[in-house]
């Protein structure tokens, strides 16, 4: 039974730093990333923003933080054969951008 997954995601405009490598942003104004899965609805519909308790996993990155520098994080106790969906934001000056676009997975 599958209970995990590796969530990636791209900086835009940035190179990708190295896993195990260490490095940190080369974008100043990208402070934080925000994670979350939550469970996939009926006919396929994520979540609402609203609904926290939808959301089984949450974290939030900065600076510092090796999730932050490799735009990667290991998400563990998921469920077998349940669908999930995924979204990332991100932070400049302080402020909170729109979620990307929900991005599905189903565990086996």
């Amino acid at each position: 039974a599958e209970e995990h997954c590796l969530i990636r995601w791209r900086r835009k405009g940035a190179p990708r730093a190295e896993p195990g490598g260490g490095a940190t942003s080369s974008l100043v104004n990208v402070t934080r990333f925000h994670v979350r899965i939550g469970h996939l609805g009926p006919q396929g519909v994520p979540p609402d923003d609203g609904d926290d308790a939808a959301y089984v996993y949450q974290k939030q990155f900065s600076e510092g933080d090796k999730g932050f520098a490799e735009c990667v994080t290991m998400v563990t106790l998921l469920r077998p054969s349940t669908s999930y969906v995924a979204q990332v934001r991100s932070s400049t000056n302080g402020f909170w951008g729109a979620w990307s676009r929900a991005v599905g997975f189903t565990t086996r």
